[in-house]
């Protein structure tokens, strides 16, 4: 038997000069068949048995054909599943507004674990590798949603759970963005409505090429700025309360955002 799994394993046994056909029958009882009823056939000398569950005990009955006609007796073997790698379960303990830290149980069969923090609810292809039940990260101080993802490595680090997911921190209900369109920059802006101060993220800013402009209902543009980060801030309160329009533009892409002035 090799590659034994929580739900699968391969059957591997030597080929006779004389074997055309092999067939094979497994299950949890142990009582030897006495057809070949439910038996899977192979030419080869290996079978890959699916659909098992996991930490059980199972029973293997193969036997040949061959070109004689004849046929062996059944021969037994056993093995027993893996016990399946499991998603831990996490439990956030917020130490401040944007320090905190998360634990969750031991998997018995995790050699390690691989954990992510982002803003969003859908969890990354690749994390962060660590060898303990517990981390401490930190989140910006802004208005966006955050999760923290967290899955088990079991065997080895190539075997992985489905990742669980914990919120870190609700999106503000003013936090607005545009839709992000075929991995163009996606424009946030918060808090909107905003009194004084709004906070505009260039989410996938590029070579700092862009034109930051904010112009009211008119048309008429009351703040222009070169993007030169990620993260601008916009002095609103010398300007009137009402409508707004936030635009990006670069010789690629125009990006275009309401925002409201308290």
């Amino acid at each position: 038997m090799a590659n034994i799994t929580h739900e699968s394993a391969l059957a591997l046994w030597n080929s006779l000069p004389v074997g055309i056909n092999y067939q094979y029958i497994y299950n949890t009882t142990g009582v030897p068949p006495t057809s070949d009823l439910g038996a899977g056939n192979t030419t080869s000398n290996s079978a890959q048995l699916s659909g098992l569950s996991p930490d059980t005990h199972y029973y293997l009955y193969m036997r040949t054909q061959c070109t004689n006609n004849e046929t062996s007796d059944w021969e037994p073997t056993e093995f027993t599943t893996m016990v399946e790698c499991q998603a831990p379960d996490i439990t956030l303990i917020p130490l401040s507004n944007t320090d905190k830290e998360a634990t969750w149980n031991e998997v018995p069969t995790a050699v390690a674990y691989e954990y992510a923090v982002n803003s969003d609810v859908t969890p990354p292809s690749l994390g962060k590798i660590i060898y303990e039940n517990d981390v401490k990260f930190s989140i910006p101080n802004d208005e966006k949603g955050y999760y923290l993802h967290v899955r088990s490595k079991c065997v080895s680090i190539f075997t992985s759970s489905e990742w669980a997911t914990k919120v870190v921190r609700e999106p503000s209900e003013t936090s607005i963005s545009n839709v992000n369109v075929n991995g163009q920059l996606l424009i946030m802006a918060y808090p909107n409505p905003a009194k004084n101060t709004i906070t505009v993220d260039l989410n996938g800013l590029q070579n700092n090429a862009g034109l930051l402009m904010l112009s009211d209902i008119t048309g008429k543009v009351v703040y222009s700025k070169q993007a030169t980060a990620a993260s601008m801030s916009i002095d609103m309160s010398s300007m009137p309360a009402g409508i707004y329009l936030l635009k990006y533009s670069d010789k690629e892409q125009n990006q275009v955002l309401k925002v409201t002035k308290q």
